[in-house]
Protein backbone atom coordinates (compact mmCIF):
# COMPACT_ATOMS: atom_id res chain seq x y z
CA UNK A 1 0.00 0.00 0.00
CA UNK A 2 1.28 3.47 -0.76
CA UNK A 3 -0.15 6.97 -0.93
CA UNK A 4 0.31 9.92 -3.21
CA UNK A 5 1.89 13.23 -2.27
CA UNK A 6 0.25 15.54 0.25
CA UNK A 7 0.82 16.84 3.76
CA UNK A 8 0.39 14.99 5.96
CA UNK A 9 0.57 11.71 4.11
CA UNK A 10 -2.22 9.50 5.45
CA UNK A 11 -4.22 6.34 4.91
CA UNK A 12 -7.45 5.15 6.53
CA UNK A 13 -9.48 1.98 6.95
CA UNK A 14 -13.18 1.98 7.90
CA UNK A 15 -14.11 -1.06 10.04
CA UNK A 16 -17.82 -0.21 9.41
CA UNK A 17 -18.60 -0.19 13.14
CA UNK A 18 -16.72 0.41 16.39
CA UNK A 19 -14.54 -2.54 17.41
CA UNK A 20 -12.18 -3.31 20.27
CA UNK A 21 -8.83 -4.51 18.98
CA UNK A 22 -6.20 -6.74 20.56
CA UNK A 23 -3.47 -6.15 17.97
CA UNK A 24 -2.68 -3.90 15.05
CA UNK A 25 0.29 -5.15 13.06
CA UNK A 26 1.89 -3.04 10.34
CA UNK A 27 4.27 -4.94 8.10
CA UNK A 28 6.81 -2.82 6.25
CA UNK A 29 7.77 -3.18 2.60
CA UNK A 30 11.24 -4.70 2.24
CA UNK A 31 12.80 -1.92 0.19
CA UNK A 32 11.05 1.06 1.80
CA UNK A 33 10.88 0.30 5.53
CA UNK A 34 12.54 3.66 6.31
CA UNK A 35 9.39 5.39 5.06
CA UNK A 36 7.47 4.12 8.11
CA UNK A 37 9.86 5.62 10.67
CA UNK A 38 8.03 8.01 12.99
CA UNK A 39 4.54 7.18 11.68
CA UNK A 40 1.47 7.88 13.82
CA UNK A 41 -1.59 5.73 14.37
CA UNK A 42 -4.86 7.37 15.38
CA UNK A 43 -8.47 6.31 15.91
CA UNK A 44 -11.80 7.81 15.00
CA UNK A 45 -15.20 6.79 16.33
CA UNK A 46 -17.39 8.88 14.04
CA UNK A 47 -17.07 10.66 10.72
CA UNK A 48 -15.45 9.37 7.57
CA UNK A 49 -12.11 8.32 6.10
CA UNK A 50 -11.35 11.87 4.98
CA UNK A 51 -9.27 14.85 6.11
CA UNK A 52 -11.98 15.96 8.57
CA UNK A 53 -11.95 12.47 10.10
CA UNK A 54 -8.15 12.58 10.27
CA UNK A 55 -8.27 15.96 12.02
CA UNK A 56 -10.82 14.65 14.57
CA UNK A 57 -9.00 11.37 15.23
CA UNK A 58 -7.19 10.71 18.51
CA UNK A 59 -3.57 9.64 18.40
CA UNK A 60 -2.95 6.20 19.87
CA UNK A 61 0.64 5.39 18.92
CA UNK A 62 3.69 7.30 17.71
CA UNK A 63 6.69 5.43 16.33
CA UNK A 64 10.01 6.59 17.80
CA UNK A 65 11.94 6.22 14.57
CA UNK A 66 12.81 2.56 14.49
CA UNK A 67 13.49 0.79 11.20
CA UNK A 68 11.90 -2.59 11.75
CA UNK A 69 10.26 -5.20 9.51
CA UNK A 70 6.94 -4.89 11.37
CA UNK A 71 5.33 -3.02 14.24
CA UNK A 72 2.98 -4.80 16.68
CA UNK A 73 0.72 -2.39 18.58
CA UNK A 74 -1.22 -3.87 21.50
CA UNK A 75 -2.19 -0.72 23.41
CA UNK A 76 -2.32 3.01 23.01
CA UNK A 77 0.79 4.74 24.31
CA UNK A 78 0.44 8.36 23.11
CA UNK A 79 -0.67 11.30 25.20
CA UNK A 80 -3.87 11.03 27.18
CA UNK A 81 -5.48 8.41 24.94
CA UNK A 82 -7.04 5.53 26.90
CA UNK A 83 -5.02 2.31 26.81
CA UNK A 84 -7.87 0.37 25.18
CA UNK A 85 -7.74 0.22 21.40
CA UNK A 86 -11.30 0.87 20.26
CA UNK A 87 -12.38 2.58 17.03
CA UNK A 88 -14.29 2.50 13.78
CA UNK A 89 -11.65 4.31 11.73
CA UNK A 90 -7.92 3.62 11.83
CA UNK A 91 -5.66 6.33 10.43
CA UNK A 92 -1.97 5.91 9.67
CA UNK A 93 -0.14 9.15 8.93
CA UNK A 94 3.31 10.56 8.45
CA UNK A 95 4.62 14.13 8.31
CA UNK A 96 8.16 13.70 7.02
CA UNK A 97 8.00 11.54 3.89
CA UNK A 98 6.69 11.95 0.35
CA UNK A 99 5.00 8.54 0.32
CA UNK A 100 3.60 6.32 3.05
CA UNK A 101 4.51 2.71 2.27
CA UNK A 102 3.67 -0.49 4.05
CA UNK A 103 3.02 -4.01 2.80
CA UNK A 104 0.24 -5.18 5.05
CA UNK A 105 -2.06 -4.12 7.88
CA UNK A 106 -3.37 -6.88 10.15
CA UNK A 107 -6.03 -6.19 12.77
CA UNK A 108 -6.94 -8.73 15.43
CA UNK A 109 -10.37 -7.82 16.79
CA UNK A 110 -11.55 -8.64 20.30
CA UNK A 111 -14.80 -10.42 19.52
CA UNK A 112 -15.96 -10.84 23.11
CA UNK A 113 -18.60 -8.24 23.84
CA UNK A 114 -20.47 -8.68 27.12
CA UNK A 115 -23.46 -6.72 25.80
CA UNK A 116 -24.24 -9.69 23.52
CA UNK A 117 -24.39 -12.14 26.44
CA UNK A 118 -27.67 -13.21 27.95
CA UNK A 119 -28.31 -15.11 31.13
CA UNK A 120 -31.14 -17.44 31.97
CA UNK A 121 -32.23 -18.53 35.40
Amino acid sequence: MSTSRGTPIWWCVDLLKIHSMRLIQIINRKNYSDRMKEFRLSFGMTGNCDEAGLDDSIECYRDIGTDQPHCDITKCTSGTTPAEMRARFIFIRHQNVQFLNFAELNILLDYFDSSNCSSTV
